[in-house]
């Protein structure tokens, strides 16, 4: 059932499993503790973007500012939500994180009003994503857990129609 090694091979082998463990539990102590940041795009996989909704509505569009150089957008509604999306946390752990979203610098991004919500808080974070292009902070410290996400939906409150939500990346900020 076992086989008998040669020494050298019994010594190497020895040397080997000491610097593994040794350094994994001297260099690795700092990691285990560390905030994680993560960046979820529009493009991924349904399994970290998620969109909802009719799908007759949802569009791409191409930006200077996006991640992989696109971003996905929909028409607006004033009550009634209709389309919507999620970007799921990737992390492992809870985390205290900062919350960004990428703002499309295109015509797809044109709401005065799109409102972010976070898993856990029953508030929205309003985004003027007319006026802005790249990453913005719209919620600071927030704790997120693993299968937590943020949510955007189409309902802005402007009149149905009259502008467009864009979707790009969201950026979990991972506080230390």
């Amino acid at each position: 059932m076992f086989k008998i090694v040669k020494k050298e091979n019994t010594l190497l082998l020895a040397v080997i499993m000491f610097i593994t463990i040794f350094s994994t539990s001297f260099f690795n102590t700092s990691v285990a503790s560390a905030a994680q940041d993560t960046i979820v795009d529009d493009q991924n996989a349904s399994y970290y973007f998620f969109k909802g909704g009719d799908a007759r509505y949802w569009k791409t569009g191409t930006c200077s500012l996006c991640v992989n150089g696109s971003y996905t957008y929909t028409g607006n509604t004033t009550s009634t939500v209709g389309n919507y999306a999620y970007w799921y946390y990737r992390g492992f752990t809870t985390e205290v994180v900062d919350l960004l979203a990428n703002i499309p610098n295109a015509i797809g991004a044109n709401t005065t009003n799109a409102t972010y919500f976070v898993t856990g808080y029953g508030t929205g974070y309003s985004v003027n994503q007319k006026a802005i292009g790249g990453y913005t902070r719209f919620a600071t410290n927030r704790t997120i857990n693993p299968g937590g996400y943020v949510e955007l939906r189409d309902r802005t409150g402007e009149p149905s129609g009259t502008t467009n939500i864009g979707f790009d990346s969201m950026f979990f900020n991972g506080i230390k």
